[in-house]
């Protein structure tokens, strides 16, 4: 599965299989390329990239939420896979002063999934739930963005075979409308000030 943009950002020569791209999901602001798993080396897949920022993606986003900051309210990164629904912090092992609010809204998200097909979610803060990650885009929203609520949501895998980040074609439509459902609920619970 690829994980990296496919920008090269080494000579030509050195530029092949793994050795290309860069981790968006670890080029933000937000203790850049400090954690275990983060790479400075070009050729492992979670390679942060030269400093924050550096791609054109990211720089997009950047702009993005820099342009919404007074209106962001809501932020959600979806990956996969592995049913989870987790709030900041990646960057960090302490959890943000609002953390029960967010999990109050995660825990309502994740159960309205569960009444779409019985797909339990797990919520949680990410370093807790699965690794300390620096340079996501969540940790990003919620400091810089200042969304009032910002979720790193990790897609389930498939049911009938666990087929990790690829799910069976019959299975696309029944986790898009579970999600639907979880992001919805979730919108409709989170406190508007």
């Amino acid at each position: 599965m690829w994980r990296k943009n496919r920008r090269c950002d080494q000579p030509r020569s050195q530029c092949s299989g793994s050795c290309t791209g860069i981790d968006l999901n670890r080029n933000f602001e937000g203790n850049f390329c400090s954690d275990i798993l983060s790479s400075p080396e070009p050729c492992f897949e979670t390679y942060c990239g030269e400093e924050p920022f550096s791609e054109k993606e990211t720089k997009a986003m950047k702009k993005i939420i820099t342009r919404h900051r007074k209106n962001l309210f809501a932020y959600f990164s979806i990956h996969s896979f592995s049913s989870l629904w987790m709030t900041p912090y990646g960057k960090k092992d302490s959890l943000p002063s609002d953390f029960y609010e967010l999990k109050r809204v995660a825990q309502i998200g994740a159960k309205a999934i569960k009444k779409v097909d019985g797909t339990v979610y797990r919520v949680g803060n990410i370093a807790e739930m699965i690794y300390k990650a620096t340079g996501a885009s969540v940790d990003y929203a919620y400091d810089q963005g200042r969304a009032k609520y910002a979720y790193a949501i990790e897609l389930r895998e498939g049911k009938k075979q666990k087929t990790g980040f690829i799910l069976l074609e019959e299975e696309i439509i029944p986790m898009c409308k579970e999600t639907a459902a979880g992001l919805i609920a979730s919108i409709l619970a989170m406190k508007r000030d």
